[in-house]
This record gives structure tokens, sequence and C-alpha cells, in this order.
């Protein structure tokens, strides 16, 4: 008896759980925007220490950026460079800006309104 009810609940556990991840809302309706998406970058302005602005080439349209790790600290006097890579493993993109040699990745790319305000001192 209790070997018929482990075999019901063995097969019954993959379905329910099938069923539980259709219902559930997609994490981000949109597909993920990465730097390879844009066509290139027309612009970029700095947001803050985790936060740049880049302007598509292809569009004009501006997008934000925002970094892991605060990249936009170091020297950008010379540029920076947008980069998207392949994960060999798990076969996903990952976009990266690199200032001054440092390689940081983007947490998010998403679109905004307009230019990035002017900064302030």
């Amino acid at each position: 008896m209790i070997r018929i009810l482990a075999t019901i609940l063995m097969l019954a556990a993959p379905a329910a759980f099938a069923a539980d991840v259709a219902k559930a809302p997609a994490k981000n309706a949109a597909a993920v925007t990465q730097f390879d998406q844009l066509k290139g970058v027309k612009s970029w302005k700095k947001g803050g220490d985790n936060i740049v602005f880049v302007q598509s080439s292809a569009t004009g349209d501006w997008y934000k950026a925002m970094l892991l790790e605060t990249c936009m600290t170091f020297d950008a006097t010379k540029g920076i460079n947008f980069m998207t890579e392949l994960d060999p493993v798990t076969n996903q993109k990952t976009s990266r800006v690199v200032v001054a040699r440092h390689i940081c990745t983007v947490d998010s790319l998403t679109k905004v309104d307009g230019p990035p305000p002017i900064a302030t001192k």
C-alpha cells in the first residue's frame, strides 16, 4: 500500500510542477536587451558610480545600463567599451562595460525616455 502511494506521488509531482510553471507569469515579458541588440553605441554618459546611459547607433534611443560593479568610478577619459559575450556553458548572453581595463557586468539594460539628465556638480 505504501509503495503504491509513493509511486502515485512520484508520478503526480512532475505534472503538478509543470502546471505551476505554466501558470507563472514571465519575469520580463519583453526580451532582455543586450548591447549587441543596439547595433552599436553612438554616445554614452555617466549616470552614477554603477550607471551608464548609452544611445543606440541604429535608432538613437537611450538606454540605462545598471552595472553590478562601480565601473564608472574609474578613469573613462580614454573612452569605454561595450560588449556582449556568449557563455559557452549556459548559452546565455551577458553584456559588459570595460572602463580603464576593468570589466563590469551589466545587471540590466532598459530603454529610457529621451537623453539622460545633465549631471550637476
